[in-house]
């Protein structure tokens, strides 16, 4: 059993190292499901994720279950993976065509012939972000074993499919930023908490510089106020700032920075223009 238990902690370890690698969210769905046949020994595997708008269930990658799969879509309570996710707790189902719930009519449209089932829910910090499942044990049934392994993979799967989407949605917003950013004539940074620069234009760029790395580099030698210790830390959503150089040659600066939502963490948007002159 120590062996046993060795190898599924080590498999676990391994598979987590995989799902962290992977960003592109089609790709890593499609590695979930291989991967979790490995981690329980099943014939295949389906993963329905939470359509959070319409609280239903929708399988976007099914192993093996054909192309009308992708057509179902379940209310949570409904079926065994509707109860699992409703009620937030794996079940093991050794004997589908017992089970009340179970509906023949994928095996029917696919070929496929279902005799057991491992669903979990895939939650992150009780939040329901969908549900796996395990198809046919390849060698006896599913055992408590299985379902523990099972768990513990899921909520490695649960946290790299949000991390998938964060990453598209912010590669999303970063274009859209790009777009706008590049047609404007102010200066423009987006910087993170700590005042990294994520994105500029080149409005900014020839104002404080290139190849800018922290906004205090190109404010280097500048009086700002707010300092800018208050600008990426203040709690109002807008605050105005001038940033004045005197040496070699006088540069003033006025702008506003905003807070800015940044998936989990918050940045700021600073916008500025030269008023040298004015």
């Amino acid at each position: 059993m120590a062996a046993t238990n060795a190898q599924t902690l080590e498999l676990l370890l391994e598979v987590g190292r995989l799902l962290s690698s992977k960003l592109v969210l089609g790709e890593l769905l499609t590695s979930v499901l291989e991967l979790s046949t490995r981690v329980v020994d099943s014939e295949s595997a389906s993963l329905l994720l939470l359509d959070e708008k319409t609280q239903e269930l929708y399988f976007d990658v099914a192993l093996g279950l054909g192309p009308e799969a992708s057509k179902v879509r379940l209310p949570l309570g409904k079926g065994i993976a509707g109860s699992v996710a409703k009620n937030r707790a794996p079940e093991i189902i050794n004997a589908v065509r017992q089970d009340k719930r179970w509906s023949p009519a994928m095996d029917e449209q696919s070929g496929f012939v279902t005799r057991s089932i491992l669903a979990v829910p895939m939650l992150i910090k009780g939040r329901l972000v969908g549900v796996l499942e395990a198809i046919n044990k390849r060698v006896g049934d599913f055992t408590e074993a299985d379902l523990r392994a099972f768990e513990a993979f899921a909520s490695q799967a649960a946290v790299a499919i949000e991390n998938a989407r964060l990453f598209t949605s912010l590669k999303e917003e970063r274009f859209k930023l790009s777009t706008v950013f590049s047609e404007m004539t102010d200066g423009a940074a987006l910087t993170d908490s700590t005042g990294k620069i994520l994105l500029s234009n080149e409005a900014a760029a020839k104002l404080i510089g290139t190849e800018l790395k922290e906004l205090a580099d190109g404010l280097n030698g500048m009086v700002v106020t707010p300092s800018i210790n208050e600008l990426l830390t203040g709690e109002k959503p807008v605050l105005d700032f001038a940033a004045v150089r005197k040496e070699p040659t006088l540069l003033v600066l006025e702008g506003r920075v905003t807070r800015a939502p940044l998936g989990a963490e918050e940045g700021r948007l600073f916008m500025f223009r030269d008023r040298t002159e004015s």
